[in-house]
């Protein structure tokens, strides 16, 4: 297992990036126009359960989700693969982000739905005494007043056990994206690997993570359109990392792209 350099991993992501710039920013832009009509659909179908629409626009509310879920995870699968042949040494075209890798997509998502099942247990227990807080924050946001937190002792002790959980999952689960579509070893041993290889560096990761949050907002504070360069950079410097820390075998043949 090699050693984290965040630095290094910062150079190497950036000059992955611009080996192909044109080809990474266009496929960030085709996820999010193709996320826009689903997100619009979904915000009309909210809005028709709300008032009464019919049983049936639960299900369509379920189809978009999935359909926004698919092509979520098809823009993951496309950016790894493009930062993955950069790194390389290769210069991915536009094809090389759009292939359509089914078993890969598969992997990912069925290791995706594993977390989010692992989250969901985890937090169940916390539910009740959360609740009250995540209320009196909604009805903040709605009505634009400063909240007023009904905040118990176990109320507080339970939102810092679950921000602690939290924190330590998404650091700890940093990699997963990388670990189910180059090494495929299952959505359970895709997240044991993740906590194998990240715990022992897991200050280092969360400095990566400080990172690739400070590149996110610089993106969105360049008018929103640094969002579809930073995302890209943000990637490969994820891959980056974890190429120094598991190394440069493409055990699924993921990035290997037909043509």
């Amino acid at each position: 297992m090699g050693v984290l350099r965040v630095g290094q991993a910062l150079q190497e992501g950036w000059e992955a990036f611009r080996r192909a710039p044109v080809p990474f920013v266009a496929f960030s832009l085709l996820v999010a126009l193709l996320q826009l009509p689903i997100n619009v659909l979904q915000d009309s179908v909210t809005v028709a359960r709300s008032q009464g629409a019919a049983p049936s626009s639960l299900l369509v509310s379920l189809l978009l989700s999935l359909l926004a879920m698919v092509v979520n995870l098809w823009g993951i699968t496309g950016l790894v693969r493009g930062s993955w042949v950069a790194l390389e040494g290769g210069r991915p075209r536009l094809a090389t982000f759009l292939h359509w890798d089914g078993a890969a997509l598969w992997r990912l998502l069925l290791a995706t739905l594993l977390l989010a099942l692992l989250l969901a247990l985890l937090f169940l227990p916390l539910g009740p005494v959360l609740q009250p807080i995540l209320t009196a924050l909604e009805e903040s946001v709605a009505s634009g007043l400063p909240a007023t937190l009904p905040v118990t002792p176990l109320g507080a002790l339970a939102l810092a056990v679950g921000s602690g959980l939290g924190l330590y999952l998404a650091v700890n689960q940093s990699f997963l994206g990388q670990i189910a579509l180059l090494e495929g070893p299952g959505p359970w041993h895709t997240l044991r690997r993740g906590q194998a290889v990240v715990d022992p560096q897991w200050l280092q990761v969360l400095l990566l993570h400080l990172l690739q949050a400070l590149l996110i907002l610089i993106g969105v504070l360049a008018c929103l359109v640094g969002v579809f360069v930073a995302l890209p950079v943000v990637t490969c410097l994820s891959t980056a990392a974890w190429r120094q820390l598991a190394g440069t075998a493409d055990r699924t043949g993921f990035a290997r792209v037909p043509g």
